[in-house]
Formats: structure tokens, C-alpha cells, sequence
């Protein structure tokens, strides 16, 4: 049964109701007979006070009754109406039968309006004088009806108690009820829309000559909530995306589904069982394009409710191909770098067996510029660069005669290339790390003459004078690994030592004392490898 099909019960019987209470009664006990009367009697003055308000059409009603809105989709409800006319005094009359209960009485001439509330016949053996009253500038009442799931406003009525009157609304929510008279008036807001309730409003004050704001009223939804709110956050680095929504009402809902939609897809749910939080993150994403996202409601017999608005995303691939092919042409054992908005690749061992000491730079890692092809310094590979103090330095490394070395040289161009020193405070060295950290360049490792691996830090503030951290840190003796500074420390990771390729990892917040962190990561031993750190993350290549 539908709630339109309830509502016509229930008020047809109303009606029924109120027509047998007007009818009049008859009883009889014994020999005799009654019948129940009642007159209800008053007089009506113009606004003055003075003048009686002659041949005004007056109105009475059962308080309870609505007007008629059958021919608007919502089941009828007759006002069961009984009007007179002012004589020349202005007096009224309903000498009609009345039964016992509450009554109101509505008059109007021109723009005046009089409503006399809560008449109440006690005894319908006894006539009711009512105290004179005076018709007054009528006002008006307005609103804005909202429907918190969608749906046309339209057909919404709302309606007051007592009088044969209603207000539509219209397409943007708004209501307006125009010549009332001053009094408080009981209104009642209807839905011919599925799953909408009404709203009751009671002892809404009109003023005469003026209009009551009642700003926006909700009607009660009754049926499934549809989420909203629906927001998202795209981890490119962990390629996870995280939908959020608003809480729904936990009396109606008890939980949600998920699903997505690939353009070359329809929407499928994506979560395995019912999700209870107002969160869900989605990690299975494989394809380029954009994905599509939208929620559910679940009731607590499991009757799936609208779907919401749907939120979109574009899925970026961790990894894409920058170029192939390279103008510098395929190398290893070369130091790369960011550094004035662009990254660096500085010399190197070429796939012919050649040292290098040219330099490149990108802003986008697919087109690339020779910033020099011979350097100031020397042929070199296994060194190590970083930028510090506005400045690209390179350090150490092996020379294309097989020294090794332990000179130092910064750019701040990339072209032009200044010696800070020949022969810095630690030995000659290639296979170590670097990296700026509180201000300092750090180096760190490395294999020294005879092929001797090394666990010593130094740091210098200019690249001239250098000061040892410690001769021999906790971790051991390395080269080949590579460095990070990530959450306020510095971070080394793998390299090798003794024909062993090592997996640990190693953290320091003064590059003095070394914490071991992982002592066999998962990734496996390595070295000649690069790491770096981004959002929150280390990553190892």
C-alpha cells in the first residue's frame, strides 16, 4: 500500500468522521425526544471599531478541517463549510445544527479580514454570544519548502487548519499565503512525492498588515538516505584513492556500498562486504582515464536506496616514460640532482667504455639540454652532487686514469665551474653518498685506496673546510649505496661490502649515531642504486 493510499484512508475517514458529528443527532429515551442545537451568534465592525461590517459573507468550520486539494494528486478532505451574511448591525447568525467540538469562523471584506479561533460548543442545547471582534488589513505568510532528497516542489500543498484555503509552491520551493486575518494559524505541509512525510507546524503568528517569514522548511524524509558529500583524495604516490561522504541518518541506514566506473565500463560495486564507516579506499586502479565514483545506501533490510551524485578522478600511472633515448646516451655510475627547478646529469662511464665530465639538464625529463660537454673538472665517475647554498657541487670520485679523488667543485649555472678544493679533509674516495642536511654537505662511505670500503661521515658548511662526524659509524663499512635526508634525518640504504650486496637501512639525526631501522629490507641487497623521498615516502630504484 502506498503512502497516498494510507493518506485516503485516513482522511476519507475523517470525513466520514465530521459529517456524522454535523448531522444533527436524535435520541430517544423513553416517551420524549431531543435534538441537539446549538446557535452560534456575534457582530463584526469595520477596522474604525464603530462601523458595523454589513453584508460580509462569514464562515464556520470544524478547527481540524483542511481545504480540498483532491484534484492536485493528495486524497480529499472536505471543509465542511457553513457561511451567513452580516444584517444591517452586523450581527451573524449559524442557527444551522452544530454539534459539540472546536470551531472557527473567517470573515473577509475588501483587504479586511477577521478570524475568530477555538469557538467551542459545549452544550448543543445552548446559544453562544460571542464578544464583538473588527475586521483588520489582512497579512500574508511565506516560506521556502526544501526536499533534502531532490524532487519537484511542486508537488508539495501546504494547507491551514480551519480555513478553505491552500498555498502552492513553486518550482524554486516558494510558498505565499495572502489575505489572512490576524491570528495563529496551524499548517500542515503534504507531499504527493514517495517517501516524503508531513510536517505539522502549529501557532504560526500572522500580524495584521504584515508577512511572516517562516524561511526554509524540511519536509521529513521517510525512505532511504541518499549519501552526499561525496569527496576524494588521490595518492598518486600510492596510487590509492580515498572516497569520503557525510553520515546519514544511523536510525535509517546501516550501511554503504562503493561503486566505480571506468569509461570503458558501467558503474560495478567494489566493495566486498558493507561498509559501516563513511570512508573507503580504493587501491585497484589500473588503467589510464578517468574513474568515476558514487554511493549507496543500505537499510536495515538491506533495501539499497539512490544512488549519489557521482565524484570523478583521473588515475595517473606511477611510472610514465619521460624519453627512450636520451641526447646524453646510455651511462652509469654518473650523479644526477635537482637543482634550480631542473634535474642534472653530470658525467659518468658511457657505454663505450668513455669518462665524462659533461653536464645536462631538464625541466621536464623528456627534453634535454647540454649545458657543457667538458667541464673545469676532471673525467669522472662514481662521484656524488648535490645542490647546496644556491650552488651544484660535485665531490669526489674516480678519474678516467683511476685515481681517486677527493676534489670538490660547485656551479651556480651549471657551466661554469669553481674549484673549492683539491684535496678536502677526507680521503680520496668514489662509491659514496651525499647529501644536504642542516645546512651542510654531508659525505658519506665510499671505497678509499686498495679498495678498502669505508664508514666514515664528514660535513663541510662551504666545501673547503671539512670536519669529521665520526671515523667509524655503526653501520658497516660500504660503497655503492646511496643517501636521503627524510623526516629530519639522514637516511642510507644498501650498497655493498666484501662481494656482499647489502639490504639494511640505516638512519642518523646528527650524522654522529647511526640507528639500524631494517637490517634485510624486503626489496633485497643492492647498490649502484638511487633512492629519494617524496610525500611521506622513501623510494629505492
Amino acid at each position: 500500500m502506498t503512502k497516498s493510499d494510507v493518506l485516503f484512508i485516513l482522511l476519507v475517514a475523517g470525513v466520514l468522521l465530521i459529517q456524522c458529528t454535523v448531522d444533527p443527532v436524535s435520541t430517544n429515551g423513553g416517551t420524549g425526544s431531543t435534538t441537539e442545537t446549538a446557535m452560534v451568534a456575534g457582530i463584526l465592525y469595520h477596522s474604525d471599531g464603530v462601523t458595523p461590517a454589513v453584508g460580509v459573507r462569514v464562515a464556520i468550520r470544524p478547527r481540524n478541517t483542511l481545504a480540498d486539494t483532491s484534484g492536485l494528486g493528495l486524497p480529499k478532505r472536505m471543509a465542511d463549510t457553513a457561511t451567513v451574511m452580516t444584517d444591517d448591525s452586523g450581527r451573524f447568525v449559524f442557527d444551522s445544527t452544530l454539534d459539540t467540538g472546536t470551531y472557527v469562523i473567517e470573515a473577509a471584506s475588501g483587504n479586511d479580514a477577521v478570524l475568530i479561533d477555538s469557538v467551542t460548543v459545549q452544550d448543543p442545547d445552548t446559544n453562544l454570544d460571542l464578544p464583538p471582534d473588527t475586521l483588520r488589513p489582512a497579512g500574508a505568510l511565506k516560506g521556502v519548502v526544501r526536499l533534502s532528497e531532490g524532487g519537484d516542489p511542486r508537488k508539495v500543498f501546504v494547507l491551514a487548519f480551519g480555513i478553505d484555503r491552500f498555498a502552492s509552491v513553486d518550482s524554486l520551493g516558494r510558498f505565499r499565503f495572502e489575505g489572512l486575518a490576524e491570528a495563529g494559524y496551524d499548517l500542515r505541509l503534504i507531499s504527493s512525492l514517495d517517501d516524503y512525510g508531513v510536517l505539522d507546524l502549529r501557532g504560526v503568528a500572522v500580524t495584521s498588515a504584515d508577512t511572516t517569514d517562516l524561511d526554509t522548511l524540511e519536509l521529513p524524509f521517510e525512505g532511504i538516505p541518499t549519501p552526499k558529500g561525496l569527496s576524494l583524495t588521490y595518492d598518486t604516490l600510492r596510487q590509492i584513492v580515498t572516497i569520503t561522504w557525510s553520515e546519514a541518518d544511523t536510525a535509517r541506514v546501516s550501511g554503504y556500498n562503493v561503486y566505480r566506473k571506468h569509461p570503458d565500463s558501467s558503474f560495478v560495486k567494489i566493495n566486498a562486504s558493507l561498509i559501516e564507516d563513511t570512508t573507503f579506499a580504493d587501491s585497484a586502479l589500473s588503467a589510464d582515464g578517468v574513474y568515476e565514483y558514487l554511493v549507496t545506501a543500505v537499510d536495515p533490510s538491506t533495501n539499497e536506496g539512490q544512488r549519489s551524485s557521482a565524484i570523478t578522478v583521473g588515475f595517473q600511472s606511477r611510472f610514465k616514460l619521460a624519453t627512450s633515448s636520451a641526447p646524453f646516451g646510455m651511462r652509469r655510475a654518473h650523479s644526477t640532482v635537482v637543482f634550480d627547478s631542473a634535474m642534472w646529469v653530470l658525467g659518468g662511464w658511457s657505454s663505450t667504455g668513455q669518462y665524462n665530465n659533461d653536464v645536462w639538464r631538464s625541466i621536464d625529463g623528456t627534453t634535454w639540454e647540454q649545458v657543457s660537454d667538458s667541464t673545469e673538472f676532471p673525467r669522472r665517475k662514481q662521484h656524488a652532487s648535490v645542490e647546496s647554498d644556491g650552488k651544484l657541487w660535485v665531490i669526489g670520485g674516480l678519474s678516467d686514469i683511476y685515481d681517486r679523488l677527493n676534489d670538490v667543485w660547485y656551479s651556480t649555472d651549471g657551466q661554469n665551474w669553481q674549484l673549492a678544493t683539491d684535496s678536502a679533509g677526507f680521503s680520496p674516495r668514489y662509491g659514496h653518498s651525499c647529501v644536504t642536511f642542516q645546512g651542510r654537505i654531508w659525505v658519506i662511505g665510499g671505497v678509499a685506496a686498495g679498495g678498502t670500503p669505508l664508514n666514515d661521515v664528514w660535513s663541510s658548511q662551504d666545501g673547503i673546510v671539512w670536519e669529521e662526524a665520526t671515523a667509524a659509524a655503526e653501520f658497516p663499512a660500504r660503497e655503492g649505496q646511496d643517501a636521503a635526508v627524510f623526516a629530519g634525518e639522514i637516511w642510507i640504504i644498501g650498497g655493498t661490502s666484501g662481494g656482499i650486496h647489502l639490504a639494511d637501512v640505516w638512519h642518523s639525526t646528527d650524522g654522529t649515531a647511526w640507528a639500524q631501522t631494517a637490517p634485510e629490507a624486503s626489496f633485497g641487497g643492492r647498490y649502484l642504486h638511487a633512492i629519494a623521498s617524496n610525500d611521506s615516502l622513501i623510494w629505492i630504484s
